[in-house]
């Protein structure tokens, strides 16, 4: 048995590169030598995936004043945990009243919405999550910037309905 990512060295190991949980199994294996009989021996193949994000980095822009849902979507074996921060430090629960989190389960990983109620210009920061399992941990960011009146866009044509004389 030998493809692109499995193996079977010259000692008899079996090496299984990039492995994934599709690779886990049954397997036999089976030793034979001229001088007794053979061995045979059944093992099981469990394959362990750390939580990890496929999302590494995303910007968000928002309103003063408006709601605005951060998301972070891990995977990985259950369970797993996901801890947000703002600018480097731990967000926990009432650490901010206006912020709130939420954490959906799905089949293959864990999704953790942080909710920031009517947004203000000081919202403006670097979050980032960070997802934990039994096997590793993976972080992610979303930089949120709020934009104030200031920030918006500026009316640079003059409508046509106004005619020169009113200008």
């Amino acid at each position: 048995m030998s493809s692109a990512r499995m193996q079977v060295l010259e000692n008899g190991s079996l090496l299984i590169l990039e492995a994934s949980p599709s690779d886990g199994g049954s397997f036999l294996c089976q030793a034979f030598n001229r001088i007794g009989p053979g061995l045979s021996k059944m093992l099981t193949i469990t394959v362990h995936v750390p939580a990890h994000f496929k999302t590494k980095f995303n910007a968000q822009k928002a309103k003063k004043g408006d709601q605005v849902n951060l998301n972070c979507k891990a995977q990985g074996d259950k369970p797993i945990t996901i801890t947000w921060y703002k600018d480097g430090e731990i967000l926990g629960n009432g650490t901010i009243p206006r912020y709130s989190k939420r954490q959906y389960d799905h089949h293959d990983g864990l999704t953790s919405q942080l909710n920031i109620h009517s947004v203000r210009r000081e919202d403006s920061s670097v979050f980032s999550c960070r997802a934990t399992n039994r096997y590793g941990h993976d972080d992610s960011t979303v930089e949120l910037v709020v934009q104030a009146c200031y920030d918006c866009e500026v009316l640079t044509q003059v409508p046509t309905w106004l005619s020169d004389s009113q200008l």
